[in-house]
């Protein structure tokens, strides 16, 4: 007569839920207990005849876990000590007031369990409830990752090593669990396009990037980078066009790191005299105001650059016409004038703001007027006692009545201390536009350009 052997695989489960505890920094007897007799049971649970396939969340705090959810509904059921024996009153309780829309929650507190249901909007566009808890563990990674640049931040709050621990297994198991790799996928079309189709603002690649993890962006822009030291022809033309939609999308959320990157990669081609793609790069950082970013020689030389630009404009002919888009520009470049550009930046912001002969250029005062409004009392003490009496353009203009009415106006708004001036014609000059004597100005302005000229 055969022999009967009863097969089991309750010990291989239990390994098996024993090691995602144990995985997952939830090892506890009790709990592994409890989880092996509704696996057993879930295989083919019924209740009253009704068979029930009820997904099951085990946590430790189902707010937590729900935080990713905004509008997630909870009803707590009931409570049980955490014992595998609790399992059938969890599955009694819960299985019928579980649906496709209603989930069973497992909420350990100590040696008991909270036990209960939970939904959330399950609109066709929502993500699923596994996503849901990764966004939890990557709202973790955003908090301290912004915690580095928020002044209001404890910059000695850490992560725990739970959390840290926690986060890098979703992102394992994120990647491991799928069989082909879509996102890698995706970015490598999305690389592949950067230099081979102009986007628009209305692009779905663009759309996706703005909705994707700061890595993406942050490779995206080196991607961007790296085609303008070895593109060429249409390829650097996408690329050219694609970094002046994307970078300025994405300045504010950029790091120092990538800043400084971008400014570099402005640099580098200046120096290698690649002129399209340092023509590209430098549109991105006029748009950006991102000249604070180059190494300070380069920015020096630029800045020079485009203030004498500035001051061709205004001496050449149809300067009103002229001024306005080199005015931009340089108003455009960044926060902060470097030192050794700044004798030739005051010199052109002055010639525009005070004007000729015939008046000044309407369209370049808002600009000039932001770099005035961003020139700290030092600089006005150092123009006054280093540069004013060797600025031969100013010192030219002054010389008419109009040019020294506006510079009264503008320089009595400044309300600078004549105390602190050290050359003498300087502070008579700020003397004499504090008091709006524009006629004693222009007296002042021959007397110094005189001087200046050797008469």
């Amino acid at each position: 007569m055969p022999q009967t052997i009863a097969v089991t695989f309750r010990d291989q489960a239990t390994g098996k839920i024993n090691d995602l505890l144990e995985d997952e920094d939830k090892a506890c007897a009790a709990t592994q207990n409890l989880l092996a007799y509704l696996a057993g049971t879930l295989f083919d649970y019924k209740d009253e005849g009704v068979e029930f396939f009820p997904a099951i969340l085990l946590c430790d705090s189902i707010e937590e876990r729900l935080r990713s959810f905004p509008g997630a509904v909870t009803h707590h059921v009931g409570e049980a000590p955490l014992d595998p024996a609790s399992g059938r009153k969890i599955l009694k309780d819960c299985a019928p007031l579980s649906s496709e829309n209603w989930f069973i929650f497992i909420e350990r507190s100590g040696d008991k369990v909270k036990y209960g249901v939970f939904t959330y909007f399950r609109l066709p566009t929502a993500i699923s409830l596994n996503e849901g808890i990764t966004i939890h563990s990557q709202a973790i990674v955003s908090h301290f990752a912004a915690a580095q640049n928020d002044p209001s931040v404890d910059q000695n709050e850490v992560m725990t090593e739970q959390e840290a621990i926690s986060c890098l297994r979703v992102c394992i198991q994120g990647i491991l669990g799928h069989d082909n790799i879509g996102a890698a996928e995706d970015f490598k079309l999305f690389r592949n396009k950067l230099e081979t189709v102009s986007f628009t603002a209305e692009s779905p690649e663009l759309h996706k990037l703005q909705t994707s993890p700061y890595f993406f962006v942050r490779t995206a822009i080196s991607i961007l980078l790296s085609i303008f030291k070895t593109g060429k022809g249409a390829q650097l033309e996408h690329a050219a066009r694609n970094a002046l939609l994307i970078i300025p999308q994405f300045w504010p959320l950029l790091k120092a790191p990538e800043r400084w990157q971008i400014g570099q990669a402005y640099a580098e081609e200046f120096s290698e005299g690649r002129t399209d793609s340092v023509k590209a790069l430098h549109a991105v950082l006029v748009s950006v105001a991102g000249f604070d970013y180059v190494p300070e020689n380069l920015r020096s030389a630029t800045f020079v650059r485009v203030a004498s630009a500035v001051i061709a404009a205004h001496e050449g002919m149809n300067n009103f016409y002229n001024e306005p888009a080199p005015m931009r520009e340089l108003a455009s470049m960044g926060t902060s004038i470097p030192g050794p550009a700044l004798a030739t930046c005051m010199t052109a912001v002055l010639c525009v703001r005070i004007g000729n002969y015939y008046g000044v250029s309407n369209a370049a005062q808002g600009p000039a007027q932001q770099v005035i409004d961003g020139l700290s009392s030092d600089r006005w003490l150092y123009y006054f006692n280093e540069r004013l009496e060797e600025d031969r353009l100013i010192l030219t203009e002054l010389q008419h009545e109009k040019p020294a009415k506006h510079w009264v106006k503008l320089i009595s708004g400044l309300n600078l201390s004549a105390n602190k001036l050290t050359n003498k014609d300087a502070k008579a000059m700020v003397a004499a536009s504090a008091q709006h004597d524009h006629a004693k100005v222009q007296k002042i302005a021959r007397v110094l350009l005189h001087k200046s000229i050797g008469l």
